[in-house]
């Protein structure tokens, strides 16, 4: 690292930072690449950020997951079952044409009717829960569930309306052509070249005020160091995704500045706790082994005192995040601060092995994408030492990130890297990641290691139909509490939204992970 450290230092020592461009366009390298411009397709964090520029939502969230107002300038419920939301007057399309309750009855029906291809589509926070829209008038609508559905106000926050003069009939491939892209958003759509920029202009008529930048530019520039040097190099005013092992060094430099916030993410790793004899899983022989030991609470528990958490956080993420003890982020609503980090106890975790039967260790593979979260192969690699010092012979298996999502959905490893976030401002949806798999009814879709308790998914259960926050955050607190004890998933560590700019601006960064030229501005 330190070899790379001064090549990449040397190469950028003659570079002088200076304005991407004038004062009014603001240029942004970003890590990920846009995928899709329609707005209900795939609803992965770096497409919804671009579309965010463009269309607005009911509700917005902000930087640190608050709920603001935006085409809604009210909601309240009626009752349990029923919410009436009371929609902003006034309020243009880019083209001109106003926005009324119309305009959401056809985005809510386009979602209904389900999007071609969609992999990830957005009906999720259209419709879960049962919900049903009713016009009452131009600017009133009614949102109503079959029992009560206390996240309906945070999903709306998620989902982007279109236009209905503009929207109908259109497909994805249309909206990735430019049609249709015609929003309320601070940002208007002008140019769209995948894999090399998008452009916006910004929309004089915005509800909001017009935007300080008269033109954005995101360009995605998926290398770290092509990103880091872009920034230095002055062809980028703003980056997003700042490696962490460039952190210190940018810090230093008094030609730009780094931003920092908290994120909604935890990083982990999932035992498979459902197979009787797991993929790979075997003994010191190579062969299986049954019963799978990640079945065992004492195999579990043993791994989370194999874990030095601090180490990865110092050594892998630079210092760059923080040791986690549950999979509800730092401080969000929900979080139990009674739940501690694991000890670090390489000795405890060898006792209960052998308590378990197995003293002489068995051997494992850790699968990990290649870099997917930031320093994927590394953390993977740093926790497979980690067993090794143990007992347990573990090595790391490296998918591709494009095939990763679905090797994870079939369950290919025994123990794979993943992550949890929360884009919802309320993260006791989070419960739902480790409610027994249950398809028919949308419980359990992000458990990855098929983690299954009655209780927890009785709490879940419950959780899902409490309307009052201080008796959802209880119920929250003690289903999370129930799975560290349980040991359903390994949190390793917290991670942080990090981004830099030039001298002269300053980034809000969000905690959601989204990059939106809105959070930066003039200093």
């Amino acid at each position: 690292m330190r070899t790379f450290c001064r090549a990449f230092l040397g190469a950028i020592a003659t570079v002088a930072v200076v304005g991407a461009s004038s004062a009014e366009t603001l240029t942004i390298g970003v890590l990920t690449e846009t995928t899709s411009l329609d707005p209900h397709f795939r609803n992965n964090w770096a497409n919804l950020a671009v579309i965010d520029h463009m269309f607005g939502s009911l509700v917005e969230q902000g930087p640190k997951a608050e709920i603001n107002a935006d085409l809604a300038v009210s909601w309240k419920p009626l009752d349990d079952k029923v919410w009436e939301i009371k929609l902003r007057k006034g309020v243009k399309w880019h083209d001109g044409s106003p926005f009324t309750a119309d305009d959401v009855m056809f985005t809510v029906d386009r979602v209904k009717q389900g999007i071609p291809g969609a992999t990830v589509p957005m009906d999720r926070y259209f419709l879960q829960g049962g919900k049903a829209y009713k016009k009452i008038d131009d600017y009133t609508i009614q949102v109503s569930s079959p029992k009560a559905y206390p996240l309906l106000v945070d999903d709306l926050s998620i989902a982007h309306i279109i236009s209905r003069k503009n929207g109908t009939g259109l497909k994805p491939d249309d909206y990735n052509a430019g049609k249709g892209l015609v929003g309320t958003g601070p940002y208007k759509f002008v140019e769209f070249r995948q894999g090399d920029h998008i452009t916006f202009e910004a929309n004089p008529d915005y509800w909001g005020g017009k935007p300080i930048w008269d033109k954005v530019i995101l360009r995605p520039i998926n290398s770290d160091p092509a990103r880091v040097a872009a920034l230095l190099g002055g062809s980028v005013d703003v980056i997003n995704e700042v490696p962490t092992t460039m952190v210190a060094t940018l810090e230093a430099d008094d030609r730009v500045d780094v931003f920092k916030e908290s994120s909604r993410r935890t990083i982990m790793m999932w035992p498979d706790h459902s197979r009787l004899r797991s993929p790979f899983v075997t003994d010191k022989d190579g062969k299986p082994i049954v019963p799978n030991p990640l079945r065992d609470w004492r195999v579990r528990r043993a791994i989370n005192h194999a874990i030095n958490r601090q180490a990865i956080v110092d050594r892998i993420m630079n210092g760059q995040g923080t040791p986690a003890s549950q999979i509800v982020f730092l401080g969000g609503f929900g979080y139990n601060p009674a739940i501690k980090v694991p000890k670090y106890d390489p000795e405890l975790a060898k006792s209960l092995l052998k308590e378990a039967g197995f003293g002489d260790g068995f051997k494992l593979g850790i699968h990990t994408a290649q870099a997917k979260y930031g320093n994927d192969v590394k953390v993977s690699q740093a926790f497979a030492q980690m067993l090794s010092a143990v007992g347990i012979e573990s090595t790391v298996v490296v998918v591709p990130n494009a095939s990763y999502n679905s090797a994870r959905r079939k369950g290919t490893g025994s123990i794979p890297l993943s992550s949890l976030g929360s884009v919802n401002a309320d993260p006791g949806s989070l419960v739902t990641a480790l409610h027994t798999f249950d398809p028919s009814e949308g419980y359990g879709m992000a458990n990855w290691g098929r983690f299954s308790n009655r209780n927890f998914d009785n709490m879940a259960e419950t959780l899902v139909n409490t309307t009052d926050r201080l008796t959802r955050e209880k119920i929250i607190q003690e289903a999370f509490a129930l799975a560290a004890e349980e040991v359903a998933v390994w949190p390793l560590y917290w991670t942080k939204v990090i981004m830099a700019a030039r001298k002269g601006l300053k980034v809000a960064p969000r905690s959601d992970q989204w990059t939106l030229a809105q959070s930066v501005s003039k200093k």
